[in-house]
């Protein structure tokens, strides 16, 4: 069919594609597919005739949606388009068209990215026009006659010509390469062409061009070309983007935050000008009379377009940090600490400004577990970030510096801002207010008693961080005085600032446990941290018991609970506090376990009509699991039945499954089931179907993009939590699993052969042992061959596509766990499977190692090489667990008639390996 007879199917399916009627996009979207299918050389050759040409007469919106239908049909699978009508594979149509018509859609792109002039026009062009080289040149058929195009438009005195270049090499950095050009040119050439785009006399093409930059640099550029282009090339930007009207230059900034979190090295002979402009960026207004927060004068522009900028600012000084901490922190005698500390406490109280003094509206918040948007966390988060950089005194100094005069302002906000940042920096700054923590407490403590709410809540949430991240210090050093404020304050006459006592109390009250080891028994079955007995842990630091004030504390806590006049919100953090209290003090809650018990079984028995109820009704589940678990099952095996029931009655009632108690009720059943252990197992045929189909969930994924967006989707999320509850399921209840062990093992080796997640990934490794386990103490499975074959044959067949050496140490270890609880050998089919296998893998193990040791060489003289040996040695110390566990499971097997021949070729390369380690 001809161009022309297609012209008139083309009015119509264009106003039907842009239409907001989905019947009528529908039938449009379907009409173009079945016309693409029967003719994609004449569907394509038009589109792009309509988008670059005007062919037709088409209105500017239709010829931009033209060029976006353009990249999207070329290069999408129409399935109704094949290459072998007999093999009926569905293929994308710019596979089905002949060379001449691909050039004749090459030359009218071209002809309108010469002649073009409407703008608008000209930017869908160039994104169209990238993607056509970007798709062409993935099919091995790549369109070389842009780069005289290129030189030809930069010559142009018209800016939107010099800026459709930049444009183009922006999205396909690697344009004027030898694979997608006809012609080579030098990288000088390329290096001049950006020096020309970052000096350009229009504001647009120089920001174009600093995009183009970014992109060249990541893609278009060897490391010896960007160490040699690199540097005078970020300080002609550096030197453009200073002159730069403010209001453009978060779009300036944006190129510069890439480049500086992937090369950093290359901006050291820009640090000079690259910091005090950045500085500039980053002054907040000044909102408190007579208390500025920066050295240098703020940039007058709207609070929104420079809270935009300011933040790309702090992203290129963040990143710089991080990778040439010595350079830049030297800058001025030091001086940039306090430079970003005290912008970021400027702008945090510049963003309360228009919050007013009575804050009536946050005053009478009750839905608090909803994320408020509207809150300016910012600060904090960029405050804490900073100190868990740096990790030493300067940040909370910096803080300090600021905090005595801010609390002494009149203004609410400067004193609950201070409370926030020192809260902030507490996680990082930890060591060091640990050695001043009287001078902060000293500090603080007075703005408990404020007389503004806000003010009081600040202290609160502060005490509270610092109570769980200064390692017990506040609990051992100042538990008494500590724990007087915060019960005084469930007294205070705002509810918002006694939940907040509340979930202080909670935060006192925690004891941090212990790291789990890094080395587990190789004997014994290694278990994920959820299986762990979290109440068992011992502790790295313990506060003073609580024991002697524990009846007068659980007074006054259920004394606010059992008031059904308080809010719920605040009856919800009294219950986490109760919960947390139990965990902590176990044996000595048990006088106090009847009445409180007594209490959550009648509150689960009513009927929740609201969400506020509802989600009264998950604290207070979580709650009464919590107080089993404390005082352990010869107390709790009264009540278990009784709440399992309850339990149960509240998952069968009709929820969605946003419900928030559709995820309370899992860990509830978890931890119901680790606190009565085997007489559980009454309730598995209940709890298990649900949990079952969670972890059955597999994404199907075509790309890159799809695997990310759907290995972080809810349903992955619950597969993963499906796989931690099964986990805790089959080694708690051992033989009792016995009748859901064959469905379970099904999921459990679906999920070792398929992508998605690591932590699925690990959970099924570790599974695998303890169902086998299972399967012995019940006498069952196991007495089939087969299922053993099987078995193994699908963890065998999983080493070669785990690109991570830490998936593979945990096939193997999976591997060895289960040959010593079986208590048997290999299957003679696996044996030599395992050896080829695992001497594949070592032969890609000794390039990668060769590889790193090259790279190790070229990467010395880098700034951030003490960073990407880090990370490397992380990794090489992960591949030597994996060739751990790889040489005892063939120890195993050495001796097995099967595995003679060869065995020795492995044990001789794992020692070629071993000797490839880099020297750090």
């Amino acid at each position: 069919m001809s161009t022309e007879h297609l012209l008139k199917d083309f009015s119509s399916i264009l106003e039907g594609v842009a239409s907001p009627d989905n019947q009528a996009r529908h039938e449009a979207e379907t009409r173009l597919a079945q016309l693409t299918a029967e003719s994609p050389g004449p569907v394509l050759l038009l589109l792009a005739q309509i988008g670059a040409l005007g062919v037709g007469g088409f209105q500017v919106e239709s010829r931009q949606l033209a060029l976006v239908l353009l990249r999207r049909v070329a290069f999408d699978t129409n399935s109704g388009l094949f290459l072998n009508a007999a093999a009926r594979v569905p293929t994308a149509p710019f596979d089905a068209i002949p060379e001449a018509t691909r050039g004749r859609i090459e030359r009218v792109l071209v002809a309108g990215l010469e002649d073009e002039m409407d703008t608008r026009i000209r930017k869908a062009l160039g994104s169209s026009t990238s993607d056509w080289v970007k798709g062409s040149a993935k099919r091995q058929r790549p369109f070389v006659d842009l780069g005289p195009v290129i030189f030809s438009l930069i010559a142009s005195n018209r800016p939107f010509h010099r800026f459709t270049s930049y444009q183009l090499l922006s999205e396909s950095p690697n344009l004027l390469s030898e694979s997608l050009s006809n012609e080579t040119w030098p990288k000088e050439r390329l290096a001049e062409l950006l020096f020309a785009g970052v000096n350009d006399p229009s504001i647009d093409v120089k920001i174009e061009a600093l995009r183009a930059l970014r992109g060249v640099m990541q893609e278009g550029f060897t490391v010896d070309e960007r160490e040699r282009f690199g540097p005078p090339l970020l300080e002609a930007s550096v030197t453009a983007i200073a002159s730069m009207p403010s209001d453009v230059l978060v779009h300036a900034l944006e190129a510069l935050v890439d480049i500086a979190s992937d090369f950093p090295e290359l901006f050291i002979a820009s640090l000079p000008l690259l910091i005090p402009f950045l500085v500039s960026c980053i002054a907040p207004p000044s909102t408190l009379s007579g208390h500025p927060f920066s050295r240098v004068p703020h940039r007058e522009m709207g609070w929104g377009a420079w809270e935009d900028m300011s933040a790309m600012a702090f992203e290129v000084l963040f990143n710089l940090i991080i990778a040439d901490r010595d350079n830049v922190l030297m800058w001025q005698n030091g001086a940039l600490v306090s430079d970003v500390v005290d912008a970021l406490i400027g702008r945090q109280i510049a963003s309360f400004a228009a919050e007013g003094e009575q804050c009536q509206e946050w005053i009478e918040t009750e839905d608090l577990e909803d994320d408020d948007e509207t809150y300016p966390v910012y600060s904090e988060e960029m405050l804490n970030r900073l100190s868990m950089i740096l990790r030493d005194g300067s940040v909370l100094a910096a803080v300090g510096r600021q905090a005595a005069p801010l609390i002494a302002r009149s203004e609410w906000r400067a004193r609950y801002c201070t409370l926030m940042a020192i809260a902030s920096v507490a996680e990082g700054c930890h060591e060091t207010m640990t050695q001043g923590l009287q001078q902060v407490l000293n500090l603080v403590t007075p703005l408990a008693m404020d007389d503004h709410p806000r003010v009081r809540y600040g202290f609160l949430y502060c005490i509270g961080v610092m109570c769980e991240t200064l390692h017990g210090e506040v609990q051992r050093q100042y538990s008494d005085a500590t724990l007087q404020i915060i019960l005084s304050m469930l007294d205070d006459s705002v509810t918002r600032v006694r939940a907040a006592a509340a979930a202080a109390l909670t935060h006192f009250a925690k004891v941090q446990g212990a790291p789990p080891s890094p080395v587990a028994p190789r004997m014994e079955l290694r278990l994920p941290e959820l299986v762990h007995d979290d109440e068992e842990d011992k502790a790295t630091w313990q506060r003073p018991s609580l024991a002697p004030r524990l009846q007068p504390i659980l007074e006054r806590l259920m004394s606010s609970l059992t008031n059904e006049k308080e809010p719920l919100y605040f009856r919800q953090e009294l219950l986490d506090a109760i919960a947390t209290l139990a965990k902590t003090e176990r044996k000595a809650f048990v006088p106090y376990y009847r009445d409180i018990m007594d209490f959550i079984l009648r509150t689960l028995e009513k009927s929740a009509t609201d969400e506020s109820q509802v989600k009264f009704v998950c604290s207070a589940l979580m709650c009464a699991v919590q107080l089993g678990r404390a005082v352990g099952k010869g107390h709790f095996f009264g009540d278990a039945i009784p709440l399992c029931k309850i339990m149960l009655s509240i998952q069968n009632l009709p929820k969605p499954d946003e419900d928030p108690r559709v995820a309370v009720l899992g860990e509830a059943w978890v931890k119901m089931a680790k606190t009565i252990g085997k007489d559980f197992s009454p309730f598995l045929q209940f709890v298990l179907p649900n949990v079952l189909k969670k972890a059955e969930y597999t994404p199907a994924a075509n790309d890159d993009d799809a695997w990310y967006d759907q290995s972080r989707s809810a349903e992955m999320q619950e597969k993963e939590e499906a796989f931690a509850q099964l986990q805790v399921y089959v080694l708690v209840m051992e033989e009792k699993y016995a009748p859901f062990l064959s469905d379970t093992m099904d999921v459990v080796l679906a999920a070792v052969a398929s992508w998605g997640s690591e932590s699925v990934r690990e959970y099924a490794c570790f599974l695998i042992p303890g169902l086998l386990q299972a399967a012995k103490d019940a006498n069952m499975w196991l007495g089939d061959a087969g299922n053993l074959e099987g078995l193994f044959r699908m963890l065998i067949n999983a080493i070669p596509h785990e690109e991570e050496a830490t998936g593979v140490a945990q096939l193997y270890q999976s591997m060895f766990d289960s040959l010593r609880v079986i208590n048997m050998p290999l299957p003679a089919g696996n044996v030599a499977h395992l050896i080829r296998t695992s001497l594949d893998w070592l032969r890609s193990l000794y390039e990668k190692r060769v590889d790193r040791a090259a790279e190790q060489h070229r990467y010395t003289k880098r700034t951030d090489y003490e960073e990407w040996a880090a990370i490397e040695q992380i990794d090489e110390q992960s591949e030597d667990e994996a060739v751990t566990g790889m040489y005892e499971v063939l120890k195993l097997i050495q001796h097995d008639p099967n595995a003679l021949s060869i065995v020795g070729e492995v044990f001789a390369m794992t020692q070629k390996v071993q000797g490839a380690r880099c020297e750090w």
